[in-house]
C-alpha cells in the first residue's frame, strides 16, 4: 500500500480509538459526560422555548450521539476502503459491513464495563449512522473527486 493510501487509514483508526475510549467509561462517568452536554442543550432549549427537562430529549441526545459517532466513522472509513478497492459499490458494502461490525463489537465491549450494557437498539443506531455516511460518501465521491472516485462497480 502506498504511503498516501496508508495515511487514509489513520483517521478511521484514531476515531475507532475515540469510540473505544467513550465506551470504556464506566456508566457513572458516561452519565456525567452526558449530563454536561445536556446542560448545554438545556440552555439552547430554553432559548428556543422548549421543555428541556423532557426525558425524551435526554434519550434523543444519547441515541443521537451513537448515530453521529458512527456516521463520522463511516465518513472516515469510506475513503480508506475506496483507496484500496477503487470501486464505489464494493467500498460502500465493505464500509457498511466493517462500521456496523465495529458497532456490534463496541456494544459487546460495554458488557464488561461497570454500569454499561449491550443494547441491540444501539447496534442498529450505530449501523444506521454508518449507512448514512456510506451512502453520502458513495454519492459524493465522484462529484468531489472526479478523477479518483473509483468505478461504479
Amino acid at each position: 500500500m502506498r504511503k498516501n493510501k496508508l495515511c487514509l487509514w489513520v483517521p478511521p483508526v484514531i476515531w475507532m480509538g475515540v469510540i473505544f475510549f467513550f465506551s470504556h467509561q464506566p456508566g457513572e462517568e458516561s452519565a456525567q459526560l452526558s449530563g454536561r452536554f445536556m446542560g448545554m442543550v438545556e440552555v439552547i432549549a430554553n432559548i428556543l422555548d422548549m421543555d428541556p427537562t423532557s426525558a425524551d430529549l435526554h434519550l434523543m441526545i444519547r441515541k443521537g450521539a451513537h448515530f453521529a459517532e458512527f456516521a463520522i466513522l463511516g465518513f472516515l472509513l469510506f475513503p480508506a476502503v475506496l483507496s484500496v478497492i477503487n470501486k464505489r459499490i464494493s467500498s460502500f458494502a465493505l464500509t457498511l459491513a466493517a462500521g456496523s461490525l465495529y458497532g456490534v463489537l463496541d456494544e459487546l465491549h460495554q458488557l464488561f464495563i461497570p454500569g454499561r450494557s449491550c443494547q441491540i437498539g444501539d447496534m442498529i443506531i450505530d449501523a444506521g449512522g454508518v449507512l448514512l455516511a456510506a451512502v453520502l460518501s458513495s454519492l459524493l465521491t465522484p462529484l468531489l473527486f472526479p478523477r479518483s472516485g473509483g468505478s461504479d462497480s
